[in-house]
Parts: C-alpha cells; sequence; structure tokens
C-alpha cells in the first residue's frame, strides 16, 4: 500500500479547504492518507 503524508503548518488548517478533498482523491487511487497539522502558537 503507498502511503501518503499531508503535512500543513504555520497556523493553517485544510479543514475547510484542500485537505478533505484530496484525502479522499489520493484513497481512491489506492493511498493511506495522514494529514498533519502543525499549529505554532506565539506567547510574549
Amino acid at each position: 500500500m503507498k502511503t501518503a503524508f499531508i503535512i500543513h503548518g504555520f497556523n493553517g488548517d485544510t479543514t475547510y479547504t484542500f485537505g478533505p478533498w484530496l484525502k479522499k482523491f489520493l484513497e481512491e487511487k489506492g493511498f493511506f492518507v495522514l494529514i498533519i497539522l502543525f499549529i505554532v502558537t506565539m506567547t510574549m
């Protein structure tokens, strides 16, 4: 099985953009898809 890692970060969120569409597209092509979100918080 092929694996795809989609890594998105810097306070971005793929939940409402390309994430669900890309995950479904790749799964239909036989990929196992893992979406990783990096949430960066800055405090002063």
